[in-house]
């Protein structure tokens, strides 16, 4: 009986209790949406203040000195986004003017203690900023706890030409995801044809995990120096299926002719995976020596292999329309893979 009570009462201090715990989580809810409102307003009127400050030569300093703390560094949160407004001579005066305002201090203070978004703005803003002290804070930040704010400090560096090497950033960065993975392909891509030899050699080494000299292959092709065509057709020949398979696929990215003498060997692999990727690759270049092979590969015991080795016919003008016409003509694998092809494509092209 005595444990009857006890639930009773406990059940009517829970209900007397509920709506006020719901009361404050209201009026917290309003109280933030409010201070948000706020905050967006003010950014807007100090970014409407900054771009008077650019235009107007009668404007000074004076006026940003007179701002609250929190104005300042509300300021140099937004300091990406406002240079990324403007340019030439209007680009170096708001530089100017941040650093006037402390920006980079405070930015660094927000990096070292702000939390994860903030950590991460910070390391996008300082990435205008080519001070030594930002380097070292950046270059620091690369051995983070948090993947996201590592990333972020890696592409500031790359931004401002001061990536250690290729090397160090795999050790830094853990690509074990896909978005991860993801991401370090992309900051891999956008080093640029300065750090084209440095990724063919993470690209050739054997003793890289697979997952790097793959997203090395990716970013070869995707930079676009044809200084890495021998360096990947010498890795055409790898033992590992994905390596040769991602080869072909940045191949046909940068599309040069001299790939035309390797492909023979690509759509003759023994993995399907790599019939594909050397398929695409010479639809690409437009390989007219590899026509023969290619209408062999349209029976293909893998469709996916067909369907590339007829669009890589096709992609070659009136000689591959030609043999795509007769083979259809036929009835077999063959002739039903080039027909879907026709079928596909030439409403499409009429």
């Amino acid at each position: 009986m005595d444990l009857h009570i006890t639930i009773w009462q406990i059940s009517l201090v829970l209900a007397a209790v509920s709506p006020v715990v719901m009361m404050v989580l209201v009026v917290n809810r309003i109280f933030y949406i409010r201070l948000r409102q706020n905050r967006l307003a003010r950014a807007d009127e100090l970014t409407m203040k900054v771009l008077t400050y650019l235009d107007d030569e009668d404007m000074d300093e004076a006026w940003f000195d007179s701002l609250r703390g929190r104005d300042k560094k509300l300021l140099g949160s937004l300091a990406g986004d406002l240079l990324r407004l403007v340019r030439g001579d209007n680009r170096k005066t708001l530089i100017n003017l941040l650093r006037h305002l402390d920006t980079v201090d405070r930015q660094i203070m927000v990096l070292i203690k702000g939390n994860q978004r903030d950590r991460i703005t910070a390391c996008a803003n300082l990435a205008h900023f080519d001070d030594e002290k930002v380097i070292n804070i950046l270059t620091k930040t690369l051995d983070d706890k948090d993947f996201d704010v590592r990333i972020s400090a890696a592409r500031s560096l790359a931004d401002l030409g001061r990536i250690p090497s290729v090397d160090i950033l795999i050790s830094k960065l853990d690509a074990s995801t896909g978005l991860r993975s993801r991401a370090l392909g992309n900051l891999f891509r956008d080093l640029g044809q300065a750090a084209v030899p440095e990724l063919t050699a993470v690209a050739a080494d054997i003793d890289q995990p697979e997952q790097f000299r793959i997203l090395a292959i990716n970013a070869l092709g995707q930079i676009g120096d044809y200084a890495a065509i021998d360096p990947l057709i010498e890795l055409a020949n790898d033992p590992r299926l994905e390596i040769r398979a991602a080869v072909y696929r940045s191949l046909a990215v940068l599309s040069h002719p001299v790939v035309s003498s390797v492909l023979p060997a690509g759509l003759r692999d023994t993995s399907w995976e790599v019939r594909t990727q050397a398929a695409f690759c010479a639809g690409r270049v437009g390989a007219l020596n590899v026509v023969p092979i290619l209408i062999k590969m349209l029976a293909d015991n893998i469709w996916w292999v067909r369907y590339r080795a007829g669009e890589a016919l096709y992609a070659m003008g009136d000689v591959g329309l030609e043999m795509l016409q007769v083979v259809a003509k036929e009835q077999t694998l063959a002739g039903e893979s080039a027909g879907m092809i026709l079928a596909e494509k030439l409403p499409a092209a009429e």
